[in-house]
């Protein structure tokens, strides 16, 4: 990558969120396991929803995501 930008904090991501259920239904499908995820309560003061926002990299690089979630997660096992 080339750029003028010497340096900076840059997003990488879809834009594109997912639920920490959906993400971990996602990897125990990808993984073929045989798992049941287990959930509690959330912390306090946790964070309840956050995905990145890749608008900075997409207008200082013309950076833009070309893998999907499930395709670069397959990719781990």
């Amino acid at each position: 990558m080339e750029s003028s930008i010497t340096n900076g904090f840059f997003n990488i991501g879809t834009g594109i969120g997912i639920s920490i259920k959906d993400l971990a239904h996602l990897m125990i499908k990808i993984s073929n396991k045989k798992l049941n995820p287990i959930f509690d309560k959330l912390p306090e003061g946790d964070v309840k929803s956050s995905q990145a926002d890749a608008t900075l990299a997409k207008s200082s690089f013309n950076w833009n995501y070309t893998t999907k979630l499930e395709e670069g997660l397959s990719t781990l096992f």
